[in-house]
C-alpha cells in the first residue's frame, strides 16, 4: 500500500510549510508579511493559502487581517534548531 507520509501530495505539503516557515523566520525578513507578499515569495497563490492555512491551523502562524507572522512557539523551535 502507497505510503503519503514519506511521498506524494502530503510530503509536498509538508516541503512547501517547511519553506514558509524558513521564510517567514528568516532574520533578513522580519515581520508581518501580507498574503499578497507570500504568495509573490512562492510562486503561486493556492500553494500561499494552502500552507498558511495548514500552519495556522498548527500553531505556528499568527493571522491578523490580511496578514500572516510566525508563533513564539515556531521562532523558538528555530531557535532551538540552530543550537543543535
Amino acid at each position: 500500500m502507497h505510503d503519503e507520509t514519506t511521498s506524494g501530495p502530503a510530503l509536498e505539503l509538508d516541503r512547501v510549510q517547511s519553506t514558509l516557515l524558513e521564510l517567514l523566520l528568516t532574520d533578513e525578513a522580519p515581520g508581518l508579511w501580507s498574503h499578497d507578499e507570500i504568495a509573490h515569495a512562492m510562486g503561486d497563490p493556492i500553494i500561499a493559502v494552502d500552507a498558511v492555512e495548514a500552519l495556522h491551523a498548527a500553531g505556528l502562524l499568527h493571522r491578523v487581517g490580511d496578514f500572516v507572522f510566525p508563533t513564539r512557539a515556531a521562532a523558538r523551535y528555530r531557535q532551538l534548531e540552530q543550537a543543535g
